[in-house]
């Protein structure tokens, strides 16, 4: 009785463990042998591509996206610094557009702003409307 019992639980131990590879899943990753399907592989899945896109196996077609169009920001600047020299004084100011990216004495204008005065720690800046000191 014991010995049956003993077959018994050590049949049903290997076929346990015999059945544990076949309820493993292929992930289809290429093996090491095939260089060149696994360079294909890493190329079709790179996570790094930021134009990657998402691999559909059903039959349905996805839509098409336009590409998105960025609205045109209003225009922002900052005065990075003054500086004094032979032409007198300039004041460098950076901002978000190539217009915005100058250098300018005194009586010139950006966005809409006229420079009034120019110091070594501010720029006096005015509109239509309204004054603005800008101070580094």
């Amino acid at each position: 009785m014991k010995t049956s019992r003993t077959k018994i639980i050590l049949t049903l131990a290997l076929a346990l463990a015999g059945g544990l590879g076949a309820w493993a899943q292929s992930n289809q990753v290429p093996g090491a042998e095939d260089y060149a399907a696994f360079s294909r592989f890493i190329t079709d899945r790179n996570i790094f591509d930021a134009n990657r896109q998402p691999r559909y196996s059903s039959g349905r077609t996805r839509p098409t996206t336009r590409p998105r169009t960025h609205s045109s920001s209003a225009p922002a600047f900052t005065l990075v610094g003054t500086m004094s020299y032979g032409k007198g004084l300039f004041a460098f100011f950076n901002g978000n557009n190539s217009d915005l990216k100058k250098a300018l004495p005194v009586a010139e204008s950006i966005a809409g702003y006229t420079v009034t005065e120019i110091s070594h720690s501010r720029v006096k800046l005015e509109s239509a409307d309204k004054k603005q000191k800008v101070e580094m």
